[in-house]
């Protein structure tokens, strides 16, 4: 498992969330997408202290919210709607491949 200073339960809660949201596209259901929205927030709340994330998160778990909503109606919309959270998990995976080591305030 990757491991960046959050430990091991806010990548795996990242992890989940990405994978209930690939539940959620596949089934078409707004129940995997709610509970994807859930898991997604101690990742957020945790990556909100980094400075180079700070409000981006918040964004993120705005996002995950909205995009649980437009699950069924209008998935290209779900799906622009989750960007920014695959965005900061994308960034900071990056960022722990290539041996960079955020400060958390």
């Amino acid at each position: 498992m990757l491991v960046w200073s959050g430990g091991s339960a806010v990548e795996a809660g990242a992890i989940a969330a990405i994978a209930l949201f690939a539940v959620a596209f596949w089934r078409n259901s707004m129940v995997s997408a709610a509970t994807a929205a859930a898991a997604a927030i101690p990742f957020v709340v945790y990556t909100h202290g980094y400075p180079i994330v700070g409000w981006w998160a918040w964004l993120a778990l705005c996002g995950t919210v909205l995009s649980a909503g437009f699950m069924r109606t209008r998935r290209d919309i779900a799906f622009a709607m989750l960007c920014p959270f695959l965005a900061i998990w994308l960034f900071l995976l990056v960022m722990t491949w290539r041996g960079i080591r955020l400060l958390h305030g």
